[in-house]
């Protein structure tokens, strides 16, 4: 909390919004440099280089305000939402349990850490090649009891 208090002191009066800038930027792909808030919040209230950890809405009203605020919680819930809907079409196996609880834990930082610490590039892949890799072996595997004139039933 104290972080968000300090940057709704500095911005907009003493700096001026980050207008998008203070957002990751994977891979470098869109045309800014990214700055990191928590470093800038760290240098700004200590005056040496250190973090000031702060939250992801928190991010969004450093880049655009309260209207940055409204944007990250509509974020959190398309991807709230987004993620209940796919997990209630997935089966219901231990792996699967095993990624939902991973996701639930990451979802419970929205508080505490930035949006791109939230959901990190390497765990949503990590997910798609898992989902990606179970539907292949079970793919392949109704494919291989068809083939051997065995039904063809198969548990999700």
């Amino acid at each position: 909390a104290e972080g968000q208090s300090l940057l709704v002191n500095i911005i907009p009066q003493n700096h001026d919004y980050f207008w998008g800038s203070a957002f990751g930027n994977p891979g470098g792909l869109l045309p800014f440099e990214p700055v990191d808030i928590s470093q800038f919040l760290g240098y700004w209230s200590l005056g040496h280089l250190a973090n000031y950890n702060t939250a992801s809405f928190g991010q969004g009203y450093a880049n655009f305000g309260f209207a940055g605020v409204i944007l990250v919680f509509l974020v959190m819930i398309i991807q709230l939402a987004g993620f209940q809907m796919l997990f209630r079409w997935l089966p219901k196996t231990p792996l699967f349990l095993a990624v939902y609880t991973l996701f639930a834990d990451r979802m419970l930082s929205y508080g505490t850490q930035s949006l791109q610490l939230v959901f990190a590039e390497e765990i949503v892949l990590a997910v798609l090649i898992l989902v990606a890799g179970h539907y292949a072996v079970r793919g392949l595997l109704r494919g291989a009891m068809h083939r051997r004139g065995r039904p063809v039933e198969l548990p999700s």
